[in-house]
């Protein structure tokens, strides 16, 4: 990834002390962030920069836009798998609050998604091979369904997960005129190996679903130019400051405030669609930062890698909502990204309702290039 770095002025500290600080920030990583976040672990590493909770997509991107869910299971062992699913998926938080509720069998609400497992009773078998070497092995399935709102089938498939154990004679033991080697080991038993076949399906079932909760740099792109109001433009300037010091939630609600006093502003578009993104709101995102590309006349790197992160997202939305015709929705699915995509896109009941109605604006110049990219230091 390309970076730059800002040189920081500061009276009064050597040029070592600077030196040494830098080192300790690389060794500690990302001190001002807590490491944990209610009671789930925030997993990844930043070094060098600003870090924040960021929302990752599940390997089913569209399941991103779901925070209402129903699990539906039949049998007691695919219960249980489902028992285990909500209660991973429940502990996942963002800003101190549930990222996901579970409506039980007796809600009338309609979830954004629905799991429906089923899965037999997993298999165990015990066998011995050549060098009368004991293997046990139990093999679990899962059988997942997702679909939305509206009922339409998302994904299906069929999870197969095994765990093994093997236990042979000791070293020097013949079997017939066959002398075996040093080759060992503690034969588990089937509750041990069905726990782990059993770990594993669920795993898998959850980063198929659920999102995770990562460290991530900063990125917004600093460019005050791009804002023409000179007040705006501190308040642009406060709102970058507010970046490099972890603090997204000052720093997008500037961006929030900018976003109608300065709607010809690439930055104020794109910061604020970052943020959108760091919460896990990529339609949002998309759009936001759809809009920006459309006000530039040249590649902006942070631009473009934001519409490439939401596309599968965005595709889902576009295609739910028909919000453009057959032929923009084909070069949507193919992966590329009009700065006009959107049309004349019109708000849904998907979208939040402070987005609004998009608007494409005619290509602005170049923007300046931006003093940080990579990350906000």
């Amino acid at each position: 990834m390309k970076m730059s770095f800002v040189r920081v002025a500061r009276p009064g500290i050597s040029s070592l002390t600077l030196l040494v600080s830098t080192a300790l920030v690389f060794l500690g990583g990302c001190d001002a962030v807590p490491k944990k976040q209610e009671d789930r672990p925030v997993e990844g590493t930043c070094y060098l920069g600003s870090c924040v909770p960021f929302v990752t997509p599940p390997k089913i991107a569209e399941a991103l836009t779901f925070h209402t869910l129903k699990i539906k299971a039949s049998g007691d062992w695919a219960r249980s798998l489902g028992d285990d699913m909500q209660g991973r998926l429940s502990k996942v938080a963002m800003e101190g609050k549930p990222y996901y509720t579970i409506l039980d069998d007796a809600s009338r609400a309609t979830p954004d998604g629905t799991i429906t497992i089923t899965s037999p009773e997993p298999k165990f078998e015990e066998s011995k091979d050549a060098n009368e070497c004991v293997v046990r092995k139990v093999t679990v399935v899962g059988n997942v369904k997702l679909v939305n709102g509206q009922n339409r089938l998302i994904a299906s498939t069929n999870l197969h997960e095994n765990a093994s154990s093997t236990q042979c004679p000791r070293a020097g033991d013949k079997v017939g005129d066959k002398l075996l080697g040093n080759a060992q080991g503690t034969l588990a038993t089937k509750d041990e190996l069905m726990a782990q076949a059993r770990e594993k399906v669920v795993m898998e079932m959850r980063n198929m679903i659920g999102v995770k909760i990562e460290l991530q740099r900063v990125r917004f792109i600093n460019d005050p130019d791009s804002v023409k109001d000179p007040a705006n433009k501190l308040r642009f300037k406060e709102g970058i400051e507010f970046g490099r010091a972890n603090r997204l939630d000052r720093a997008c609600a500037i961006f929030d405030d900018l976003k109608d006093a300065e709607p010809d502003s690439p930055a104020v578009l794109y910061n604020l669609g970052y943020c959108s993104l760091a919460k896990g709101e990529w339609v949002t995102a998309g759009q936001l930062c759809r809009q920006a590309d459309g006000l530039t006349t040249k590649p902006v790197a942070e631009i473009g890698d934001c519409m490439e992160t939401t596309a599968a997202v965005w595709r889902d939305y576009v295609t739910r909502n028909a919000v453009v015709g057959a032929r923009d929705a084909a070069t949507l699915g193919a992966g590329k990204f009009a700065g006009n995509a959107l049309g004349t896109a019109t708000t849904s009941s998907s979208a939040p309702a402070s987005t609004g109605a998009v608007k494409v604006k005619p290509a602005k110049p170049a923007l300046p290039k931006p003093s940080v990219t990579g990350s906000v230091n």
